[in-house]
């Protein structure tokens, strides 16, 4: 185990990364996919509280039924200052670790990127 320090951000974009890079879908070893498994409910109980908060942001600020909000709002700076202040909550997480024994075969550099905060070098880490 070990402790990953992060902001809030950082850690929806790792989140939204394993699940839009197919990480779930990949062959772990039993070992890796319970580590990669708790890890990711770790994940999301940490961020529930963030993900309502932008999703209300995103609401408040959004221009009718467009389910984003681009430069073009007039109110964008206003609201990317309180997205950013929201992004910018420093989280500590004791998380599971996984050697590179536990990773599959085909993995692509994108996903070992995405898994590097849980990676360690030797399974007693």
């Amino acid at each position: 185990m070990k402790k990953l320090e992060i902001k809030t951000g950082k850690l929806y974009d790792m989140y939204v990364g394993f699940l839009s890079n197919n990480i779930v879908k990949l062959e772990f070893s039993r070992r890796g996919a319970l580590v990669i498994c708790r890890n990711l409910k770790k994940i999301e109980t940490e961020l529930s509280e963030y993900i309502s908060a932008r999703q209300k942001l995103i609401e408040e600020y959004k221009i009718g039924d467009e389910p984003y909000i681009d430069h073009t709002n007039p109110r964008y700076n206003k609201f990317m200052n309180e997205l950013y202040a929201i992004n910018s909550v420093d989280v500590v997480l004791d998380i599971n670790t996984i050697t590179e024994e536990d990773l599959p075969k085909n993995i692509s550099i994108e996903q070992v990127l995405l898994l590097d905060s849980m990676l360690c070098e030797n399974a007693k880490e």
